[in-house]
């Protein structure tokens, strides 16, 4: 399944339709970061409740 056309990556995850390459779907890895600033900016905003979301996602990817 992993690496094949359209069914998904070398990372396990399914690539998302619009994805020309699959191979660049991104990761795990790649999305940790991406949370951790979107959690960083909503807890500087004084947004709590959802910087807590983004805390969970981090800890899921």
């Amino acid at each position: 399944m992993a690496g094949s056309a359209g069914r998904g990556n070398s990372r396990g995850w399914p690539a998302g339709p619009h994805h020309a390459t699959p191979a660049r779907a991104p990761g795990p890895d790649d999305l940790a970061g991406v949370y951790q600033q979107l959690r960083k900016a909503f807890e500087e905003a004084g947004n709590e409740p959802d910087a807590a979301e983004f805390s969970y996602g981090e800890r899921v990817c």
